[in-house]
């Protein structure tokens, strides 16, 4: 990994990534595909549950800001999955599938039978 500086507006912190995301030992590839994936999932978030959604499946802004947060949660190994039933028959399942470090959303409706009393 390498170190750079002179870039206008950046941070030596944030240089520093741009300079590690471009490098092309295994390390610094490892990395930038991790980025990539939290980026993809924090955007797939966005887009099921956000506004894009639309009107009548959107998602108030800070459930949304929520579920975003448990992306960073899982890529920081502190969590392995979460499921999260925000009610109306609505759920967020997100996950890192351990065996190809592939990552995952899922936003399922479930219906429940009517039961009648006998």
């Amino acid at each position: 990994m390498g170190t750079a500086t002179g870039k206008a507006g950046l941070s030596e912190m944030e240089i520093n990534e741009l300079v590690t995301c471009r490098c092309g030992c295994d390390k610094a590839k490892e990395y930038a595909k991790q980025k990539e994936q939290i980026q993809k999932a924090k955007a797939r978030i966005e887009e099921t549950f956000g506004p894009a959604a639309g009107e009548e499946k959107a998602l108030d802004e800070a459930i949304v800001a929520n579920l975003i947060s448990f992306v960073d949660i899982i890529a920081e190994k502190k969590m392995q999955s979460v499921t999260v039933d925000i009610g109306r028959g609505l759920m967020l399942m997100y996950g890192k599938e351990a065996s190809n470090r592939k990552q995952e959303i899922d936003r399922q409706h479930h219906t429940i039978p009517n039961q009648k009393n006998q």
